[in-house]
């Protein structure tokens, strides 16, 4: 067994039940096994799930009151920038890396960066100090 998840009692209601398991390999196979109050039992078939996590495209460095916006060089990205409040506050289309020259001059506060590619969306949360 993996896992358990205890039963909620009768119900004529649907219910839901959740547990979670991370397989490195991406591939996540399962069976379940409902077993009633009176230890009645059903084995349902296996079945599988392909989860394999990609790699981050982009990444974000911020030293002293620079802020680097990297992607790789043979998709351009383009990134942008939001206060805490969703306002935009920086935008531009970058094929490689790039120094966000208006970090400096930003309050200090929380920034959510947006990296859009061809088919890759990426989140990042930014704290300026």
């Amino acid at each position: 067994d993996v896992d358990k998840v205890w039963a909620a009692g009768n119900s004529n209601s649907l219910l839901s039940y959740k547990s979670i398991y991370s397989n490195r390999d991406g591939y996540n196979y399962w069976r379940l096994k409902q077993v009633d109050y009176n230890l009645d039992y059903e084995i349902f078939p296996a079945s599988y799930l392909n989860c394999q996590i990609e790699e981050a495209q982009c990444w974000v460095l911020q030293a002293n009151s620079t802020l680097q916006l990297n992607s790789p060089i043979t998709v351009p990205y383009v990134w942008t920038i939001y206060n805490s409040t969703g306002q935009l506050v920086y935008t531009s289309k970058v094929l490689g890396s790039e120094y966000v020259d208006v970090w400096s001059q930003l309050a200090t506060g929380v920034y959510y960066i947006k990296a859009y590619g061809l088919n890759n969306e990426e989140v990042f949360k930014v704290i300026k100090l």
